[in-house]
């Protein structure tokens, strides 16, 4: 809740509301080079017209929704990795499958293992539904 619900990181240039990062920071000190008005504990005299900081609710209804996508990926990720071993693909054997997928129903899950390291790239062929690279 005290971080801006439009922060995408400061890896980037400017958040989904479209401000730049650097015009809402302000230089700190030399342990904690900037502060940011994305931050509710570092906004204090720094503004930005287009922060919002969401409610308890707003909070916890983002917070089901991340473990729902966190469920749906694991267990596509479990699915196709128990394929992959049952296929013996890992490092030094790669190879590429594709299993009904586990979190649709009605989709493929196609995955490729890469022999060099064996991780695996995965997508369910259904829009929207999992695909992930390691």
């Amino acid at each position: 809740m005290s971080i801006c619900a439009h922060f995408t990181g400061i890896q980037h240039d400017a958040c989904r509301a479209g401000v730049r990062y650097d015009s809402v920071r302000e230089h700190k000190t030399d342990t904690a080079p900037f502060r940011f008005a994305c931050f509710q504990d570092e906004a204090q005299g720094l503004t930005c017209e287009k922060a919002h900081f969401p409610t308890r609710e707003e909070a916890e209804q983002a917070k089901r929704e991340d473990d729902a996508v966190f469920a749906r990926h694991s267990k596509a990720h479990r699915a196709a990795h128990d394929d992959a071993k049952a296929k013996r693909f890992g490092k030094g054997h790669g190879g590429a499958d594709s299993l009904p997928c586990p979190v649709c129903g009605t989709g493929r899950l196609y995955y490729r293992v890469a022999g060099y390291n064996g991780h695996m790239h995965a997508k369910c062929d259904t829009e929207g539904c999992v695909s992930w690279m390691e």
